[in-house]
């Protein structure tokens, strides 16, 4: 969304982290995603600091113009969490009951934070869509889709309508689709100003 919001034209290669291209491995040490190759000598290996680096380049809502010790700290704090605990609700093959509940109840815990975060204020820094909102919306977003029918019906009123608003963002509209992995001499796929193709 932020690559999409900075109006930059890139190709996406969708890989498998665990079955990394050659290519991958000539521009990081590891097979660690997202990975941002910006040009020959530069490449960005960390969500936060792509979106950051993008948004440098253009922001034209002002989504970096929030207090930024506040909005990475608030990201930080959030995106540890979420992690960890979708990490569990993601492959519940390889945990058991009581880390699962634990799991469940933390992000819960979360959502009602973040519930108080947004009373009287329609974004979690205040009236304007932040990085912040960009930054954590996905993690909801993706407990939303495995609990589609239980997380309807929480009672986090504030936390529903901003979810809504942000996933009828032109950004998102235009960037969110499922691609196949890539192999070389697959016909790019590229992410640009108009959306992507």
């Amino acid at each position: 969304m932020a690559l999409f919001q900075a109006g930059q034209t890139i190709e996406i290669r969708e890989i498998n982290p665990e079955d990394p291209p050659e290519m991958l491995l000539e521009h990081t040490d590891n097979a660690k995603i997202p990975l941002l190759i910006a040009s020959t000598t530069k490449s960005l290996g960390d969500s936060l600091d792509i979106m950051t680096w993008a948004l440098n380049q253009k922001d034209p809502e002002y989504w970096l113009s929030a207090n930024k010790d506040e909005m990475i700290a608030l990201i930080n704090q959030h995106d540890k969490i979420f992690t960890s605990a979708l990490k569990c609700i993601n492959h519940p093959e390889h945990f058991d009951e009581t880390e699962r509940q634990w799991a469940q109840d933390l992000i819960l815990q979360t959502l009602e934070e973040i519930e108080k975060h947004l009373d009287g204020q329609r974004y979690l820094l205040g009236a304007h869509i932040s990085l912040a909102d960009i930054a954590l919306f996905p993690f909801i977003l993706q407990f939303k889709t495995i609990n589609k029918y239980s997380f309807d019906g929480l009672p986090y009123s504030r936390v529903h309508q901003w979810l809504a608003e942000i996933s009828f963002h032109r950004a998102f509209d235009s960037v969110m689709a499922e691609f196949q992995l890539w192999t070389p001499g697959d016909p790019p796929v590229i992410l640009a100003p108009w959306g992507r193709s």
